[in-house]
């Protein structure tokens, strides 16, 4: 008889980092929410300012009932906040405010170290007894023992205020430094590079947070002033290169307070995670990403140490479901463009750039009024320099060298895409590519005869963009 070969059913890939946050949904639970989308929904149109009483993000949740936490402990969370953002805004002008997403993620961190204090085997059992409950399919890691609990990651998007909630985490964790966590050997932030490096030395000393660069030669941590802040790139650990040597991690022996910024780098390289893992040996860590979910495969063994660790989750998702960060407007062309339309194109994306600054200035009390900063033009390119042929920056920026330079082109170019008759049509609608896009524009510099004033936009170009009163060169370092 045959004998019918059986296929083994193929294992069901496991679930992605943003489905197995076990400490985020738990907060969520503990603030009387079925989860972490549901909180942030319920709270989004809550106040910023505290006034008298509690945060109205504390208020707004007690009001809707069904919050675990004691309500004289979430007071003196609360309280707490409230002290280490006032230390904070001693130093800064303007001050700094807690947005909704912010409170929570400050509160998220108060809430645990006040059950961590209290009893880490307390804590441990608590967070066991919630995944089981959540979910039995082991979906939900949840910690083993007390060095589980030594660390929080907090996942919030580009220009969510990872640096505020670092500031804030930094002082939350030294105010309960002798009653119940430990005395920090040393602070420690590590960074992915220098120039990341420097703008956190700037920021920390406007939240009147003592900091230096650790200079490589450093034997140990200098604790002249309390509790100061170390700053070092990660690499300075792992580089062997004889004009970067690394530096010596039993240098830092201790229990460390360490501060990861950009925690999700170390996933490509398992050196990253040795040199995060002894610094904070024995000691705490906190972790800052907004890309913790790219930066690890669903089967990546470092899933579940992320999805017990990551206390709050405000991912690009629901900050881009807040209306904050980027809309993207995607066009397709009837046709490769020739180099002439190359160049019409570029110059049709900075006369929409140039109709976004103006239209901010004639608006500009009211946009920063809603927290809008000026319109930026952003570049993006696979390569700055190198390889064969040019780049599309190179590209890029000797377009803008002839722009600032006035020639005859300029105007006729203007003139064209004004006109909707740039020759360049979009490959659903058979449009101008142009078509609505500048009507703000061209209402603004409308001419005698009904058309556009090219002549006046290419002047707005120059003094607006250019900040230039009439043509010139440009010098690119």
């Amino acid at each position: 008889m045959p004998v019918r070969s059986r296929k083994r059913k193929a294992a069901a890939a496991p679930p992605p980092l943003e489905r197995r946050l076990t400490l985020a949904e738990w907060f969520a639970d503990q603030m009387g929410y079925a989860d972490n989308l549901q909180m942030l929904q319920d709270l989004r149109e809550s106040g910023e300012e505290w006034g008298a009483e509690k945060h109205p993000v504390l208020r707004r949740a007690e009001a809707r009932g069904g919050v675990k936490i004691p309500s004289d402990a979430l007071a003196e969370m609360d309280d707490n906040i409230r002290r280490d953002l006032a230390k904070i805004n001693r130093h800064r002008l303007p001050r700094v405010s807690l947005k909704y997403f912010q409170y929570l993620s400050a509160l998220a961190v108060e809430n645990f170290l006040s059950r961590l204090c209290a009893g880490p085997g307390k804590l441990a059992q608590d967070l066991q007894a919630f995944a089981r409950a959540r979910d039995r399919d082991g979906r939900y890691p949840a910690p083993k023992s007390r060095d589980d609990l030594n660390k929080l990651a907090l996942w919030v998007a580009t220009g969510g205020g990872k640096t505020l909630l670092m500031h804030l985490n930094y002082r939350q964790f030294l105010r309960r430094r002798k009653s119940g966590l430990f005395v920090p050997d040393g602070v420690i932030l590590l960074t992915p590079k220098e120039t990341l490096s420097e703008q956190h030395i700037e920021e920390m000393r406007l939240s009147g947070i003592p900091c230096r660069r650790l200079r490589e030669s450093a034997s140990g941590l200098d604790m002249t002033e309390d509790f100061p802040v170390s700053v070092v790139e990660i690499t300075k650990f792992t580089a062997r290169r004889k004009d970067s040597p690394s530096i010596p991690l039993e240098e830092f022996s201790g229990r460390n307070l360490l501060l990861v910024d950009e925690g999700h780098k170390g996933a490509a390289g398992e050196a990253f995670f040795r040199v995060k893992d002894k610094l904070s040996e024995g000691g705490f860590a906190f972790e800052y990403s907004a890309t913790f979910g790219q930066a690890f495969d669903a089967r990546n063994e470092r899933v579940g140490e992320y999805g017990r660790s990551i206390v709050f989750d405000y991912s690009y998702r629901h900050f881009h479901g807040d209306g904050y960060g980027k809309e993207f407007d995607v066009t397709n062309l009837d046709g490769d463009p020739s180099p002439d339309k190359r160049t019409l194109l570029m110059l049709g994306n900075l006369l929409v750039f140039l109709q976004q600054r103006l239209c901010f200035e004639a608006g500009r009390a009211d946009f920063l009024r809603c927290n809008l900063e000026p319109p930026l033009l952003l570049m993006l390119g696979a390569k700055v320099t190198g390889g064969a042929g040019k780049t599309e920056i190179v590209e890029f920026l000797e377009f803008l060298h002839q722009v600032s330079l006035g020639k005859n082109w300029l105007k006729k170019a203007v003139a064209e895409i004004l006109a909707e008759n740039s020759g360049i049509k979009d490959l659903t609608t058979k449009r101008d590519i142009f078509a609505g896009r500048l009507d703000w524009l061209r209402a603004r510099f409308a001419g005698e005869n009904g058309g556009a004033d090219a002549e006046g936009v290419c002047r707005a170009l120059l003094k607006n963009i250019f900040l230039a009163d009439g043509p010139g060169a440009l010098h690119f370092c």
